[in-house]
């Protein structure tokens, strides 16, 4: 074997689990979209036990609520806490969606889920302890679909993109000898 054909063994090497890595990554990419709804359920949670069994402020929930859960909704809702305790005259609505824009950017959420997260920040604080269960309520259920549907085509999905990698990777190796 002459050193020709071991450049050419490693470059086939290389291209392949460059290729495999591609469809590995983006079936962990996938995953890390449930990671963040389940995120999401536990914020929801925590709201509710805040607020209904607390009775805390939305400003207080949100303080107590950004130590516990992950980035970037922590700093999303000390944020929110912050604003709302500096008594600008901003009223909630409009907190929560200025600040969430970084945050539904950096979670990559789609149309419905960022409709749907504004419009917590919407009903929260405004209503009774009802209203605002029945909206953290209906929240959860919406996060708890969305998950529930990701995780029936997460399997499908991760099998698809890791074969498309090898895939991938063993057409370019035959385009290239």
């Amino acid at each position: 074997m002459g050193i020709i054909m071991i450049v050419k063994l490693m470059g086939m090497a290389a291209i392949m689990a460059g290729a495999a890595g591609m469809g590995i990554f983006k079936a962990a990419e996938f995953g890390s979209k449930i990671d963040q709804l389940v995120e999401l359920e536990r914020m929801t949670e925590y709201f509710r036990g805040e607020i209904l069994l607390h009775h805390s402020t939305v400003a207080e929930a949100s303080a107590d609520i950004a130590k516990q859960v992950a980035q970037p909704l922590g700093s999303f809702l000390k944020n929110v806490s912050d604003r709302i305790n500096r008594r600008t005259g901003e009223d909630l609505r409009t907190i929560w969606e200025t600040e969430g824009e970084a945050v539904m950017r950096e979670l990559s959420m789609d149309r419905k889920e960022r409709e749907e997260f504004l419009r917590l920040g919407e009903k929260l604080g405004y209503q009774g302890k009802d209203m605002q269960e029945k909206t953290l309520n209906r929240y959860q259920m919406f996060l708890a679909r969305k998950r529930s549907g990701l995780e029936d085509e997460q399997k499908e999905k991760m099998k698809l993109y890791r074969t498309l990698g090898v895939l991938g990777g063993l057409f370019l190796i035959l385009l290239f000898v």
